[in-house]
């Protein structure tokens, strides 16, 4: 349980923080409402403050596309985020705690 945020996932956390304070989405996990956010949200946070580069536009979308997916990917494999994929293919996260981590 004892995982932090690193240097290398803060942009995704800013991002994720911003994303959330705009959400008035609430999902219930263990009982207890939680405020979540649709990734795409966090996506276009983490997008529009993330410097990528490249020759083009298509490397530097390449470039946030990879680096986003690597920051969810350890957020949630380190228990920092929850994360719900529902029946209709739309993802939801939220920040996690220990009672959270469903």
């Amino acid at each position: 349980m004892g995982h932090r945020w690193t240097k290398s996932l803060m942009l995704f956390r800013r991002a994720l923080s911003e994303a959330l304070l705009e959400s008035d989405e609430k999902i219930l996990i263990n009982s207890t409402p939680i405020r979540a956010v649709d990734l795409e949200n966090v996506r276009s946070k983490y997008y529009a403050t993330c410097v990528a580069e490249g020759d083009s536009a298509e490397v530097k979308r390449k470039t946030r596309e990879k680096r986003f997916f690597r920051a969810v990917t350890s957020a949630q494999h380190q228990n920092l985020i929850g994360v719900r994929v529902e029946p209709s293919g739309r993802t939801l996260i939220w920040l996690a705690t220990r009672d959270t981590n469903a």
